[in-house]
């Protein structure tokens, strides 16, 4: 259904859209990798990552209890 909607979807016309302000400068400067190591921000980002990986294998883990629980393990047999 997704992949047929998208057939009609097009590039918005001149006029559409607002005007670009120019060029959006996200950092002044380039950071080495031992200075990444460095920020708290890095670390931050990191944990995140690390938890929410770890939730989701969890929760994959825990499909098949699930579907034995609710009986429905056997129906894709």
């Amino acid at each position: 259904m997704v992949v047929l909607l998208s057939l009609f979807l097009s590039a918005p016309h001149r006029g559409e859209t607002p005007a670009s302000q120019g060029k959006v400068v996200q950092t002044t400067r380039d950071y080495a990798w031992w200075e990444m190591l460095q920020s708290p921000v890095f670390w931050v980002m990191y944990v995140m990552f690390v938890l929410v990986g770890a939730g989701g294998l969890m929760a994959t883990a825990q499909l098949a209890p699930i579907a034995k629980d609710f009986q429905i393990d056997a129906m894709s047999r």
